[in-house]
């Protein structure tokens, strides 16, 4: 299991490297949703996340505040609310139990 942050930067990694492993993660630490009619004009970390997906096939986990993960023996356990992004699908909506990398 590879666990890494995207953060501050867009990461873009080779093939060989840990985090694109089948069982490799991303994490957001601090991940806000977007507010609806914002007029803020930069980008949201939902944004920056999708352009990461572009480049990256790894699951990137979005951790709201308060939230955490375990990691034991390649199993992934959230405690806490987190959206989770994977290239080619909707982003999932995600709770305190089990996670499926």
């Amino acid at each position: 299991m590879s666990v890494s942050t995207v953060r501050s930067v867009r990461h873009v990694f080779a093939g060989s490297a840990p985090n694109r492993s089948r069982n490799g993660i991303q994490i957001d630490p601090h991940y806000l949703d977007p507010v609806p009619g914002s007029v803020h004009m930069g980008e949201t970390r939902e944004e920056r996340i999708a352009e990461f997906l572009e480049e990256n096939d790894v699951p990137v986990v979005g951790l709201r505040e308060g939230g955490w993960l375990r990691v034991s023996g390649g199993a992934v356990t959230l405690h806490g609310s987190a959206r989770v992004f994977r290239r080619g699908v909707e982003p999932q909506e995600c709770r305190t139990g089990p996670l499926t990398p």
